[in-house]
């Protein structure tokens, strides 16, 4: 619910450095609702030129929420 909350939990969770707003930014790290998912995908695409993500089979159901947005691009 709280991406931001998240990004921070993730950081004390791991003991990364970096600020919550950093993690948020990063092209590894995908935080938040489906929407929020596939808006940082649309956005990572862009800024990185990033074509393809790999997502573990034990995660695909969690993923189609996520995959419908994008096709729908």
């Amino acid at each position: 619910d709280n991406r931001l909350a998240s990004a921070q939990n993730l950081i004390a969770e791991r003991a990364w450095d970096g600020t919550p707003e950093q993690i948020l930014e990063a092209p590894s790290v995908l935080i938040g609702t489906p929407s929020e998912i596939a808006d940082q995908l649309i956005a990572h695409r862009a800024r990185y030129g990033l074509s393809y993500i790999i997502a573990s089979d034990t995660q695909l159901q969690s993923w189609l929420p996520v995959m419908r947005r994008l096709s729908n691009q």
